[in-house]
């Protein structure tokens, strides 16, 4: 984690209107974990367990698990999920939060398929969706 991310970690958790402790012992499912801003939320996340002793479980739907494992380490409350935002999402455990965070971000793809970057956009939407209503999800971030 690179120092300006730990600095904006650091003042979100000295943030006292944020109640943590809310957190604790929820499940969070995110999409789009090795992305900016799901890599950025699952971080924070990360460091909350660690330094403010919150157990939040993490499950992250991810497409490429060793890329997800360079940028995030091993970590007993971090659990991988292989899967595209755009198949249907089965998860046997309950669920507390969504966070979809999962989009085609690349100007090539734009242009050179476009239909994909509908298709996560569109389906990836309903599919987090169906599984918020599924678990009966608490929250949901798009």
């Amino acid at each position: 984690m690179d120092k300006y991310l730990k600095e904006d970690i650091d003042k979100i958790k000295e943030n006292k209107e944020i109640v943590f402790s809310d957190l604790s012992g929820k499940v969070v499912f995110v999409t789009g974990a090795t992305g900016i801003i799901g890599y950025n939320f699952i971080s924070t996340l990360l460091s909350i367990n660690e330094d403010m002793d919150i157990p939040v479980k993490i499950i992250a739907l991810v497409r490429n698990q060793e890329k997800a494992k360079k940028m995030f380490g091993e970590n007993e409350n971090l659990i991988f999920i292989s899967g595209d935002v755009t198949d249907p999402i089965h998860i046997e455990t309950d669920i507390d939060y969504i966070v979809h965070a999962a989009s085609q971000t690349s100007s090539r793809a734009f242009i050179e398929e476009p239909l994909n970057v509908i298709n996560v956009a569109i389906n990836g939407t309903i599919n987090t969706l169906e599984l918020a209503k599924e678990k009966n999800v608490s929250a949901y971030i798009y």
